[in-house]
């Protein structure tokens, strides 16, 4: 009887009908605002001849992220026993759910659907972003592959996935890093992409798993946090004082110029605010609202290092100015929408016992 209980809470929830609907209507959403930019033109959101990426690339950031730290914490745990991931399913499902949000961000972000098409035939093996393209793809692949056989353990798969997904994130660093242009993006840069990734990841894994066991997974946030945010004071503060003019030109674009908003919000409701709620609060919302301040938070940070050092000018072009336009903020919630229906389409092809 306590065996038959056992397993009976074990099982993953349905989900309830105001999730599909929910997740429906804003998938909707964000393919309308999509399609409008796409007749309207990229003047319908806050890009400028200076800012080329901005919300859409810090979300697919983000969403790569995540599903890439989600796949990694899997594959580890075929070889280091990690408190509160006993489930697999769950957690993979949700890694592919992931890598579909990225994969839409990119359409939106490149302007129309057809430059996809350009992307993945051109085989231009020397661009980052062609590289960034296809370690998408394979990280997609050996996540739905685990996923069909993640009935048994497989260590195999777990190499796999420690090893696409680090691929993953690495090559999204180097995107960045390789660009002699904005000096603010170097080698510490791919060091914060590993770490957004595993935070994200361990976010994303807070939300997915039961209550119980996505409390064991709190020591593991607190010190990913505290990580992220020794890494923001190195690159940020400890840059303010730095004698090179440009960089101290940076660094006050950061701290109180264009980046500010997103700085300030990954820094104090993205770091902080979850550090002081895993420490001192007990309230049952708890692990959700740590996961998703995580979350935001890392949004926050992909968008104020591509913001921030874009806006500065280093070609004798113009100061640039940018914010999020309406269409922008919709498409994107639209885009994570898109990730949870998929993750429920996936709970609901697989049967919750098996999960």
């Amino acid at each position: 009887m306590t065996t038959t209980a056992s397993a009976m809470k074990d099982k993953v929830q349905a989900v309830p009908l105001s999730g599909w609907a929910a997740s429906i209507i804003l998938t909707v959403a964000g393919l309308a605002a999509w399609i409008y930019q796409l007749v309207a033109g990229m003047s319908v959101t806050g890009y400028s001849q200076q800012v080329v990426w901005g919300l859409y690339i810090a979300a697919f950031f983000t969403a790569a992220a995540a599903g890439a730290g989600l796949l990694f914490l899997v594959g580890l745990s075929e070889f280091v026993p990690l408190a509160g991931l006993t489930r697999r399913k769950p957690l993979l499902m949700m890694s592919i759910a992931s890598f579909v949000a990225a994969a839409f961000l990119i359409l939106m972000d490149i302007g129309h659907p057809t430059q996809a098409w350009r992307l993945i035939t051109a085989f231009r093996l020397n661009v980052p972003m062609t590289w960034d393209f296809w370690f998408l793809v394979i990280a997609g692949v050996v996540a739905l592959v685990y996923l069909l056989s993640a009935g048994e353990s497989s260590r195999l798969m777990g190499a796999l996935g420690i090893v696409a997904s680090l691929a993953l994130v690495t090559v999204e660093g180097i995107l960045l890093a390789s660009n002699a242009s904005h000096p603010m993006w170097g080698g510490l840069t791919i060091v914060g992409f590993l770490v957004g990734a595993l935070l994200a990841g361990l976010a994303l894994a807070m939300l997915v798993l039961p209550k119980d066991e996505a409390l064991k997974l709190s020591n593991a946030m607190a010190w990913v946090l505290g990580i992220s945010l020794g890494l923001v004071l190195a690159e940020v503060l400890a840059g303010a004082v730095n004698a090179n003019l440009h960089t101290i030109g940076m660094e006050e674009e950061v701290l109180s110029g264009l980046g500010s908003p997103f700085f300030w919000f990954q820094v104090v409701a993205g770091l902080l605010l979850p550090l002081a709620l895993l420490k001192y609060s007990s309230a049952n919302w708890k692990v959700a609202a740590v996961a998703s301040l995580a979350l935001l938070g890392v949004l926050a940070e992909k968008s104020w290092i591509l913001i921030s050092e874009q806006a500065h000018s280093w070609v004798g072009l113009p100061h640039g100015s940018y914010f999020p336009s309406w269409v922008e903020f919709l498409a994107v919630i639209g885009a994570c929408a898109l990730g949870v229906l998929v993750f429920q389409l996936l709970l609901t092809l697989i049967k919750p016992e098996t999960a």
